[in-house]
């Protein structure tokens, strides 16, 4: 089993991506490159429902904005709980995150946070990020 790179912030994860050996079965997997998912809490750290988690697509070498650019919105469920998949192509990746509260909510939008994803060899599972908002 093959160990990829999967970058958020400053901080390294490291997430299965492939199994390349000859003797495996399994064909790519067909879903989503990369999946972003999390929870949005508020300050008081209860679960924020309806809130709007941004993602948007970065230089994927420097990280730095692209323009003009589509950022992809996903609304948190009952639990404050979001999902996000990618299928980008490219062998590297980088995202900016972030929630904003939902519409009329007195709440601020959250930091936002960085994700990278460098990958290497042929993939057969997605890579997966975790992350944890906090509405200010």
């Amino acid at each position: 089993m093959k160990r990829f790179p999967l970058f958020v912030g400053t901080g390294l994860l490291v997430a299965c991506s492939g199994i390349t050996d000859t003797a495996c079965a399994c064909s790519p997997f067909e879903g989503p490159l990369v999946l972003i998912t999390g929870t949005v809490r508020s300050p008081a750290l209860a679960p924020v429902p309806g809130a709007a988690v941004q993602v948007r697509p970065m230089n994927p070498v420097t990280c730095e904005a692209v323009e003009p650019t589509l950022v992809r919105v996903v609304q948190t469920d009952a639990a404050g709980r979001f999902r996000h998949g990618e299928n980008e192509s490219n062998r590297s990746m980088c995202y900016r995150v972030w929630a904003e509260p939902p519409q009329g909510s007195a709440l601020a939008r959250s930091d936002s946070q960085f994700v990278r994803v460098q990958f290497t060899d042929t993939l057969a599972t997605p890579d997966r990020v975790d992350l944890a908002f906090q509405l200010r």
